[in-house]
């Protein structure tokens, strides 16, 4: 069925979505292993990686039958540095955290410039941070190219490569948490539990599109501009963006194999 496409921007003015109450309803978030039994990647297809050293890392998919096989083998959970713990989900060739990033240091203890969090009247600021955690900009989210990242030590900032997997094996619909989103809530039915965080436009100053958009950075840089995949509620769609590196994204980690 299709959907009707409606354009939702929620700037930090006087509108609450949930404004009797001003407060947000909390997503479930899953932890455990997405059923993917029988994902297979496409014939000779190369998926690539930045190790936290900054070395690639490369796998040829041809052949490669995940079936019974987890990507995140034992890995349930990943804690960060500040002790902010994460489900791990297996979303078929790869290990993904199922959250998005709430840090505020690097691996190695040193202070994450830029940190946004979503800015909105009618919203605790604590709350939109517990459920959709912070925004960072592309040089924040990926420590200037790094590899590594915000990424907690053996995970890195997703390639495009491993993001264009992701959004060719599910739907949108797949992908998407069963609270939040706006006009309709995913299925999850790969329990990636993606949450609608919105973005902070740095052109304009403006937070905006919570509950409506999720943006989240790869690590693929085009001079200004970083590449992001956006995924959208209203019209059930997923694409990538050249975004602004300026501007304040979601971040999902994938473990380094």
């Amino acid at each position: 069925m299709k959907r009707i496409c409606l354009l939702f921007l929620l700037f930090s003015t006087g509108w609450s979505v949930f404004a009797q109450t001003g407060s947000v309803e909390m997503p479930l978030l899953v932890s455990g292993y997405a059923n993917n039994g029988g994902i297979s990647a496409s014939v000779g297809q190369i998926f690539d990686a930045m190790a936290p050293d900054g070395a690639s890392i490369s796998i040829i998919s041809e052949g490669i039958q995940q079936g019974g096989q987890s990507a995140c083998g034992d890995i349930t959970e990943v804690e960060d540095v500040d002790h902010n713990i994460y489900p791990a989900v297996d979303l078929g060739l790869y290990c993904w955290t199922a959250q998005n990033l709430r840090t505020e240091h690097y691996a190695d203890n040193t202070d994450v410039p830029n940190i946004m969090t979503y800015s909105a009247a009618g919203y605790s600021p604590s709350d939109l941070l517990d459920v959709f955690g912070h925004l960072y900009t592309w040089n924040a989210a990926t420590q200037y190219n790094s590899g590594q990242g915000i990424c907690p030590d053996g995970w890195h900032i997703p390639t495009d490569a491993e993001m264009e997997y992701v959004i060719a094996t599910y739907t949108p619909e797949e992908l998407m948490a069963t609270t939040q989103w706006l006009p309709i809530p995913g299925t999850d039915i790969s329990q990636f539990t993606l949450l609608p965080g919105g973005r902070y436009n740095s052109t304009y100053g403006l937070y905006e599109n919570l509950l409506v958009n999720s943006y989240v950075w790869t690590i693929r840089e085009e001079s200004t501009h970083a590449i992001a995949c956006m995924f959208g509620a209203a019209c059930g769609t997923s694409e990538f963006i050249s975004s602004e590196k300026a501007n304040g994204h979601s971040v999902r980690c994938v473990l380094n194999y």
